[in-house]
């Protein structure tokens, strides 16, 4: 019998079981495993979880299964050959998706090649759920600039968005607090809206809709592709090669991103014994700058703390940095801002009538007809107030102004009885007279009680008034009823009018002449007053300041209909507080007068909103602004000959797609809050402000501590 040594079915199942006991340990911990021991099964356990995140990254890269293949493998050789070089002040899912960007964009450039010389396409493309280029794009800019982020901040957004983790799971990966994972994603976020603001893509468009659409985050890796890499990975960390294990194409490849790694790392140091050099030459003039106010030429940055922070550089940094400014440009008299918000007109709920029949069932006797004219009432005639709309018949309508007819009568009775007890009061028990007492005040219960549901039928007080008078006549008369005038009434009393209650259009019809209607609860007939018509209209979110600032007699706009015709002018009533995630627009309302009924409802209108002149504001580029918690800063050059720039913190007005609107003029309140003012005149940056900002935050940094 073969020993449990040499059984290979035991030997695969004690590493899988290997393999999942090591899932619950954290990255650094088989990292070090693997380093220390070549353990397998530590490597195996990495690219398990770290595996979806990066074949995902070269997918969305590549868009050919084999390449992205090629790539997923290419990466996994580089960490084992690097592993070592990890530990401990590193983080490993920051790391691993900063390689598999460069590898996919080599292997990318690789594929273009082969292309170009194969005359085509010769591999099956994968099935791409993100056919649209416009998307593609948005998946390169997003995964370029999510490597540029510094580590600290770019790995919560992998686990978080890319690896799936909850905030509880990511921070407890990397070892941290809740409210700091919480605190670096935020922080992330935002630097990532900036960079991508700058480009014309949002960040909640990007992160909700389409970039990490499902399935293109992370990708399953197959399990022969997943074996073959960790095979290949251990071989190469136990000093071996891998080219047995691999294609040839990733040998190939992993060789050229470790020679690419080394250059840049040579680059690197090289550079920053340049920049540490500057640094400390420019910190030895932080302390002077503080004490004097007033920089010495020097050739590092040196920092110069005021109201306004001021970095002060050398010239030779302007070219490495990029950075420009340009002259803040006043506005003469500037034109009022104009907006045009798209929408549609509609009915106003408060001028529609709904004719109802409360009792049911009922018969269609005739249909009613507009005036003048001698056919039935159809959608789009006018009713005037009143106007009968159908008449219908019910024996239930009928049976209760008989029960009111009977009550009248009973009750007229009832009360002669009373009378004549009471002028003999004297000579009868007085238990007669309560007797008496009581039956009249019952009868006077049961005519409330037919009265009310009359009413609430829709019966008219004419129709209660002579039923009134008939029992009147009939009390008065003293004969009973004959059973042929019994039946002349309950016919007479069937017949039910329905009546316009309002003036309006008729804009709904649900009765035909003698058709039997056994349903209560639908509309017989619908009308609408037209002379007022509510507008419906979109705003966009950059605008709807704007439109908020105005004052109530501003609150106006001019509609114009998509086939011409004259303008109407009308009022904004409503400006919504629910912005649509998708559109991101909220929706505006108000009405227009349409007395001489021009416009109808549901026809696509264009509303106009003059805003008022704007005043104490200049408009900037979009690339002058850097955002830092949830505050907006630009930089300032002082002096056009000198090369210091001052931070100051502004106060946004509305933003465009390639500018800014900054106020001018400060109330005390926003300047006790930090606010400073930019002046035509004045030189700001436009380009390097992120550069900048950097470069003035660690200053302060380093003289803080």
């Amino acid at each position: 019998m073969p020993s449990s040594q040499a059984n290979p079915v035991l030997q695969y199942i004690r590493k899988v079981a290997a393999e999942k006991s090591l899932l619950d340990l954290a990255d650094p911990e088989l990292l070090d495993q693997f380093i220390t021991q070549r353990d397998e099964t530590a490597f195996a356990a990495l690219v398990r979880r770290h595996g979806p995140m990066v074949l995902g990254l070269c997918l969305r890269i590549l868009h050919n299964e084999q390449d992205a293949e090629d790539a997923f493998q290419s990466t996994f050789l580089v960490f084992s050959r690097q592993a070592a070089s990890l530990r401990p002040h590193k983080s490993l899912v920051g790391w691993l998706y900063s390689v598999a960007y460069r590898t996919a964009q080599k292997a990318r450039l690789d594929a273009a090649r082969r292309r170009k010389y194969e005359g085509g396409t010769t591999v099956a493309e994968v099935a791409d759920p993100l056919a649209q280029i416009t998307v593609r794009e948005v998946h390169e800019i997003l995964d370029r600039e999510l490597t540029r982020l510094p580590v600290k901040f770019r790995v919560p957004l992998v686990l978080c968005y890319l690896e799936g983790l909850t905030r509880d799971e990511a921070a407890q990966r990397l070892d941290w607090p809740v409210s700091l994972l919480k605190s670096r994603l935020e922080q992330a976020r935002e630097r990532l809206r900036v960079r991508l603001t700058s480009q014309g893509l949002s960040l909640a468009g990007i992160f909700v809709a389409s970039v990490f659409h499902e399935g293109t985050a992370s990708a399953a890796v197959p399990p022969a592709l997943l074996v073959s890499t960790v095979k290949a990975g251990t071989a190469v960390a136990g000093g071996g090669t891998a080219a047995l294990l691999v294609p040839p194409s990733v040998a190939a490849l992993t060789e050229r991103v470790m020679k690419a790694m080394f250059m840049t790392k040579l680059k690197t140091a090289t550079l920053g014994l340049l920049v540490l050099s500057l640094l400390s030459l420019g910190m030895g003039l932080s302390t002077q700058h503080v004490r004097a106010g007033k920089p010495e030429g020097d050739k590092g940055p040196a920092l110069e703390r005021r109201k306004g922070d001021t970095v002060h550089l050398p010239p030779e940094m302007l070219t490495k940095l990029g950075i420009q400014a340009a002259e803040v440009k006043s506005r003469a008299a500037p034109e009022p801002r104009v907006l045009h918000l798209r929408g549609s007109t509609a009915l106003d709920p408060q001028r529609i009538s709904r004719v109802r029949a409360r009792f049911v069932p009922f018969r269609v006797l005739e249909i009613g007809k507009p005036d003048g004219q001698d056919r039935e009432f159809r959608p789009g005639d006018v009713a005037s107030k009143g106007q009968v709309l159908a008449l219908v018949s019910s024996l239930d309508v009928s049976q209760k102004k008989h029960d009111l007819f009977s009550a009248l009568v009973q009750l007229k009775l009832d009360e002669t009885i009373l009378e004549r007890i009471e002028r003999a009061a004297t000579a009868v028990p007085e238990i007669m007279l309560l007797n008496a007492r009581r039956t009249v005040e019952g009868d006077h219960n049961a005519i409330a009680r037919t009265l009310n549901n009359l009413k609430g039928w829709g019966v008219s007080d004419n129709d209660i008034a002579a039923i009134r008078q008939e029992a009147r006549e009939a009390g008065a008369n003293g004969k009973p009823d004959t059973e042929d005038m019994r039946k002349a009434r309950l016919e007479q009393w069937s017949k039910v009018e329905l009546r316009a209650e309002i003036a309006g259009i008729i804009i709904e019809r649900n009765l035909q002449q003698h058709e039997v209607v056994n349903d209560g609860t639908g509309n017989l007939f619908q009308l609408a007053n037209m002379d007022q018509l509510l507008i419906l209209a979109n705003v966009s979110e950059e605008d709807l300041p704007s439109l908020q600032a105005l004052k109530a007699s501003e609150r106006r706009w001019t509609i114009q209909t998509a086939g011409g015709g004259t303008p109407v002018e009308g009022v904004i009533d409503e400006i919504g507080y629910l912005i649509d995630p998708n559109q991101h627009t909220a929706v505006v309302k108000g009405h227009i007068d349409n007395k001489n009924h021009q416009l109808r409802a549901g026809q696509y209108i264009t509303a106009t909103v003059v805003l008022p002149r704007p005043v104490a504001e200049v408009v900037l580029p979009s690339s002058a602004l850097v955002e830092d918690d949830h505050q907006t800063f630009i930089f300032i050059q002082i002096d056009a000959k000198k090369f210091a720039y001052e931070q100051r913190r502004v106060l946004v007005v509305r933003r465009g797609k390639d500018a800014v609107h900054v106020r001018t003029r400060l109330t005390p309140e926003q300047e006790r809050q930090g606010y400073q003012t930019v002046r035509p005149g004045e030189h700001v940056v436009t380009a390097g402000v992120l550069e900048l900002k950097a470069i003035l935050d660690d200053l302060k940094a380093a003289q803080d501590r």
